[in-house]
């Protein structure tokens, strides 16, 4: 502790002053800016920062929230001997344990002698002082930050006010990257529906639909069918450009297919293309069309139609 002074931040053993603490939390806010992953704002604040206390190890525990439990994800000291990894991650269910506690209370806790503590989880080695700080937003657990020390009664008050303001820190960071990532989460999947609507309009507009004669099969863009037309068991289309092609197929059979590309029943004998409605009667009873024909509207057909056209 006595090096940390000397190599960090100046005062005596066992002292730090209110101005002090400032300055060592506003480096700590300042390194964390910019990291814009979870892996990256607890590495940064257990590599970078926690060294910087001077202490002999440090890990930090997130909190999974299916399986209730907290897993190391970073660490500092012998529990992280090279580059990112973790020597032997060890998971702790939420209330077992020290760590564990911590995470079910929300309340620091700090130990001045581990071994008259009944909680205490031996991980990497045995240390006789441990710090636990939750890591929570909103009275949400998010994670733990975890220190030991060989030394008994090692960490001081100053300790927990400045391990407590990292975590708040941590918190905030961690709570803005989840949301962040659940915003692009959803704007990949609008972004996906999107583009399946987009695909569906476009097959609505390419289709054609086939109509058969004794001269053989043609096809017709739907948007050219202004209206169909029963004639018993035949089917009169009426087309653009005053078109007009009988089909041996029933109304009943063209409705089947038409109406997933607005085409609209409005009578037992009229079946019409919703783009070429022009407006409705004065009496409302029947639909003006494009090509000027007028359709009558059942009377048990109304009230759906009425809907369809948003009157």
């Amino acid at each position: 502790m006595t090096t940390f002074f000397h190599n960090t931040f100046p005062k005596p053993p066992d002292y730090t002053s209110e101005l002090n603490t400032i300055e060592i939390i506003s480096y700590f806010a300042t390194s964390l800016f910019g990291k814009n992953t979870e892996e990256d704002i607890i590495w940064d604040i257990a590599k970078n920062c926690i060294g910087k206390l001077g202490l002999e190890d440090c890990v930090i525990y997130l909190f999974d929230n299916k399986q209730e439990n907290l897993l190391q994800k970073a660490a500092y000291g012998p529990k992280n001997p090279v580059n990112f990894e973790i020597y032997k991650p060890i998971v702790i269910p939420k209330g077992k344990g020290i760590v564990g506690t911590v995470a079910k209370t929300g309340v620091a806790e700090v130990i001045e002698n581990t071994s008259d503590d009944i909680r205490y989880i031996v991980d990497d080695e045995c240390r006789l002082s441990e710090i636990t700080v939750p890591i929570i937003y909103n009275s949400e657990i998010l994670g733990v930050i975890d220190s030991e020390h060989a030394q008994r009664a090692f960490y001081r008050d100053w300790h927990l006010q400045i391990l407590t303001a990292i975590a708040n820190l941590c918190a905030n960071k961690i709570y803005g990257v989840r949301i962040k990532e659940k915003l692009q989460e959803k704007e990949q999947k609008l972004a996906l529906f999107q583009e399946k609507i987009e695909a569906l309009k476009n097959q609505k507009q390419s289709f054609r639909l086939p109509l058969s004669s004794t001269g053989g099969t043609q096809f017709f863009p739907v948007e050219e069918i202004i209206r169909l037309e029963a004639d018993r068991n035949y089917t009169i289309l009426y087309l653009t450009d005053k078109r007009k092609f009988v089909s041996s197929k029933t109304l009943k059979e063209y409705e089947i297919t038409l109406t997933n590309h607005q085409f609209l029943r409005v009578h037992k004998s009229h079946l019409v293309n919703q783009k070429h409605i022009v407006s409705l009667s004065a009496n409302r009873e029947s639909l003006i069309l494009k090509d000027a024909s007028e359709v009558e509207i059942s009377r048990r057909k109304k009230e759906e139609v009425y809907e369809h056209l948003g009157i």
